[in-house]
């Protein structure tokens, strides 16, 4: 006979224990009324054994909603016991009910992470139907059940509240792409929570036993959940969704937040009792979630403004300044009372690295100089792609006297060999500077700059090709200049040359 894994004989015994209790669900309009209350009292006891090792196995950013669901679970049970002896005053349960309430809402912010706009406009129209259900099937029944002004708005905020959880958890299920198990359990629990409140508002013998049979179900629902594996999932945040607020979600919305005011506009016009009251609490509880709604709008749009203009003014591979980007900050800097360098950088047999390694090779060689680039100038300092293999640096407030090592240290590091193959295809980046300084810069235009430089960096070129036909190595020395207008570093005349 083949042995049963713990797994399985604990999915059998839960599958038992389950089948045992909508048995007695369905075995509970048949009860005596002493019965009923021994067998709800059961429930909501047996309720606290699945809560209990939900909270145990529970990961650690699900604790505090399961101990949120325990305590809840056990003012129930504890309630249900003093009820035998004592009159039920409904406030034990509504402090039960809002605990339960504050658990799921807990899941929701965990799970819906990603996609709170759809979560506040599902619970937007689930507390706005939830409205309409108050005004046309509990409101005229008030009276006739006996509840007092204050039982009513207990009621009134449960039944709200519930919709409007209800409303985000069917949003869950609806964009779980996992099918997670346990979410629709919490979704079914919930469910008839709600279904409870409602029947028993609606008041009457048959509808108050068939309410207390759908918190029973939710027990189940609930106790059901605490064993699932899948439990562990709802701490993840789903996928990220569309923020955007589209013509059909504003017109549906903008129906789901009308819909209560329709409603007692027609009662009035008809001559029927309208009760303000739910009215405020609709009110109360809908500002809210829209002013969060249209928060999430404008932040969304900023950051949809800032990555368009990122876009903009970046280059896509690299992220540095893209060309127009870089001339409006060499602009803004001509313009200023300080001086500047300018630095033009051209890489030496990039074609080579193209042509033998493809130009998936050749993207990472122009993103490495782009990350040494950025690293070796300073935070004030710019740096942009100005096509192909060309890239500029502009040192801010860096004059004659402080350029020389500023260039240095671009050039140091760029020095280093960008190996691409295992047989060694290096690639080197020759440079040329020009400073500007203000005192002497009379209407200098960007484009003498940029040319001077680029002049500056094709005479290095040339140096290091002569130097590579003669074997001999190249160093470039920068020297501080004082000229009007724009004027190129260049080597000192004795020196050893080498690439840069």
């Amino acid at each position: 006979m083949p042995e049963i894994s713990g797994k399985s004989y604990r999915r059998r015994l839960i599958t038992a224990a389950v089948v045992v209790a909508l048995i007695a669900v369905a075995a509970f309009p048949l009860a005596s009324q002493s019965e009923r209350s021994g067998i709800y009292l059961v429930f909501s006891w047996l309720a606290v054994v699945p809560t209990l090792y939900g909270l145990r196995h529970s990961p650690a950013n699900l604790r505090t909603q399961w101990w949120l669901i325990f305590a809840a679970i056990m003012l129930s049970a504890v309630n249900n016991t003093l009820h035998l002896w004592l009159p039920n005053r409904g406030v034990v349960d509504v402090v039960a009910s809002m605990l339960l309430l504050t658990a799921a809402a807990g899941l929701v912010i965990k799970r819906g992470g990603n996609d709170y706009s759809g979560l506040i406009d599902a619970s937007l129209a689930a507390i706005s139907l939830g409205g309409l259900l108050w005004v046309v099937v509990l409101q005229p029944r008030m009276d006739a059940n006996g509840l007092t002004s204050n039982e009513a708005i207990a009621l009134g905020v449960i039944v709200l509240v519930l919709c409007g959880t209800w409303g985000a958890l069917i949003r869950l299920v609806e964009t779980d792409q996992e099918r997670t198990r346990a979410l629709r359990l919490f979704l079914a629990a919930l469910t008839f929570n709600l279904a409870g409140f409602v029947l028993t508002g609606w008041g009457g013998a048959p509808a108050r036993v068939v309410g207390v049979m759908s918190f029973m179900i939710a027990y189940i629902a609930l106790s059901v959940v605490g064993f699932d594996p899948s439990m562990r999932r709802l701490a993840r945040p789903g996928p990220p969704r569309d923020e955007r607020l589209s013509s059909l979600r504003l017109v549906l919305l903008g129906l789901a937040l009308s819909i209560p005011a329709i409603v007692n506009g027609f009662l009035l016009l008809t001559g029927a009792q309208v009760d303000a009251t739910v009215s405020v609490l609709v009110g109360v509880v809908m500002v809210p979630l829209v002013m969060l709604r249209i928060g999430l709008l404008a932040k969304s749009r900023d950051r949809l403004a800032e990555a368009l203009a990122v876009e903009a003014d970046h280059d896509p591979l690299t992220g540095l300044l893209n060309r127009r980007a870089f001339t409006e900050a060499l602009d803004r800097e001509l313009a200023s009372p300080r001086d500047c360098t300018l630095i033009f950088c051209d890489l030496d047999d990039f074609k080579e690295v193209n042509d033998r390694y493809g130009h998936a090779a050749g993207d990472r060689v122009l993103v490495e100089i782009a990350g040494r680039l950025r690293r070796s100038v300073r935070a004030g300092d710019h740096v942009g792609r100005f096509g192909g293999d060309e890239f500029l640096a502009l040192l801010s407030d860096c004059g004659a006297d402080r350029a020389g090592a500023l260039v240095e240290r671009v050039r140091s590091a760029l020095a280093r060999p960008f190996e691409e193959s295992p047989d060694g295809v290096a690639v080197g980046a020759s440079l040329g500077a020009v400073v500007s300084e203000a005192a002497t810069r009379d209407g200098t235009e960007i484009d003498d700059l940029i040319r001077v430089a680029d002049e500056a960096m094709y005479a290095q070129k040339q140096i290091v090709a002569i130097d590579g036909a003669t074997g001999r190595g190249s160093t470039v020395p920068p020297r501080s200049l004082s000229h009007r207008g724009p004027k190129a570093l260049r080597p000192e005349p004795d020196g050893d040359r080498r690439n840069t």
